[in-house]
């Protein structure tokens, strides 16, 4: 069964640079969207108004999240959707009191410039392929 996890909208209030065309950042891209998680197919999926943009394919193990995968779709990239969206997989992580193993390049960048996530983090590889079922 699915589920809704985040359904408020991601503002950026922190002053932004100016971009070439005179206007901001925030204002060129608008990274909100919702978080719906689907147990049977592993992902978190990223979506605005019933439109999938992207997603981060999981393995769940007791208290363990294996992040395996981040992909956002070409026409929503470089808008700050992938940083939000692993910030907001992190967050419900931590809200749910589980610990995550980090597969994905992509989250582990971005967790290595943010060292507040290393207590969530279990480096421990659960010996878990990316296709078992658990």
């Amino acid at each position: 069964m699915d589920r809704v996890v985040h359904n408020s909208e991601f503002v950026d209030d922190r002053p932004q640079p100016p971009s070439a065309g005179g206007r901001s950042a925030q204002q060129q891209d608008d990274p909100s969207f919702s978080i719906v998680v689907n147990n049977q197919a592993g992902v978190f999926a990223a979506t605005r108004h019933g439109v999938e943009l992207g997603g981060v394919t999981f393995i769940e193990k007791d208290a363990r999240i294996v992040l395996l995968e981040t992909s956002i779709l070409p026409d929503f990239r470089g808008k700050g959707l992938g940083k939000e969206l692993t910030r907001r997989v992190l967050d419900q992580i931590h809200a749910e009191g589980k610990q995550a193993t980090v597969r994905c390049p992509f989250f582990r960048f971005l967790i290595e410039r943010d060292p507040d996530w290393a207590s969530l983090l279990n480096p421990a590889d659960p010996n878990i392929g990316p296709h078992d079922d658990l």
